[in-house]
């Protein structure tokens, strides 16, 4: 069975959240499962399914097989694990006014998967990953990188300067080695553009949904940028919340927020 390779999958519970704005993930790394009620399924405007037809490869429509109470809560629920079980690093973005999948959430997070519920469309942090990406030009410097090659010079030339330095060296005091701490390598600057989408994001999320622990705290921040930032520069995202005061990781790595 072939393994699903989509980072971001938003589950919408249509019978309880009917406004979509799906521009804003028209290209996105984002697929699209909307879970129709029993009776929902002929009655979808047509400006919503002229949309859907033109972002087909990434949505997908489920329809109830029957009604009753929290049918559609539970086929939500199926889908999420399924959708895991297939990619295990897959973010799911619950869009729903239903607190009833609070506990689902807390489990997934619990079991270091990645997983929120939104009440609005807006609150989604799917859109624009690939621009926030693109906003830290640093980011895509490839390590390793040659530097500017040195201008060429002649043999000669090379043994002269090799001899002044040594004749220089030979009746001069080694000056004093100067001790300089390297710069940690857990610093960004703050005006890294993930710091202030991370803030963002975190503020948009229903404070029970936000990560409990610093390590899935961890892993949703790289899920929101689609998987692209290195360990390295996560921790240092994490990092520069500490120190601005918008988190508090405590001895047994539990995350608190002031947001």
């Amino acid at each position: 069975m072939a393994q699903n390779t989509t980072l971001h999958h938003i589950l919408v519970d249509y019978e309880n959240t009917q406004q979509l704005d799906l521009p804003r993930i028209s290209g996105e790394p984002v697929k699209l499962v909307i879970f129709l009620g029993h009776n929902q399924k002929d009655r979808i405007p047509y400006a919503t399914v002229t949309q859907l037809l033109t972002m087909a490869p990434q949505v997908e429509l489920v329809a109830a097989a029957g009604s009753g109470r929290n049918a559609l809560d539970f086929m939500v629920a199926f889908h999420a694990g399924r959708i895991i079980e297939r990619n295990p690093n897959a973010v799911i973005h619950i869009l729903s006014k239903d607190k009833g999948f609070d506990p689902l959430i807390r489990h997934l997070n619990e079991s270091g998967r990645s997983a929120n519920r939104y009440d609005s469309f807006s609150a989604i942090p799917v859109a624009g990953i690939q621009k926030a990406i693109r906003a830290n030009p640093e980011r895509n410097k490839p390590e390793n990188a040659p530097s500017a090659a040195p201008s060429p010079k002649n043999r000669t030339s090379r043994i002269r300067e090799k001899a002044s330095a040594d004749a220089t060296a030979k009746h001069s005091k080694p000056a004093p080695r100067e001790t300089r701490e390297a710069p940690p390598s857990d610093v960004i600057p703050a005006e890294d553009p993930r710091i202030q989408r991370t803030i963002d994001w975190l503020t948009k999320l229903q404070p029970q949904s936000r990560p409990r622990k610093n390590k899935t705290l961890g892993s949703a921040i790289r899920s929101i940028f689609n998987g692209k930032p290195s360990m390295e520069e996560i921790q240092a995202i994490l990092n520069a919340l500490n120190r601005s005061g918008k988190i508090r990781v405590d001895d047994k790595q539990s995350v608190s927020y002031n947001l």
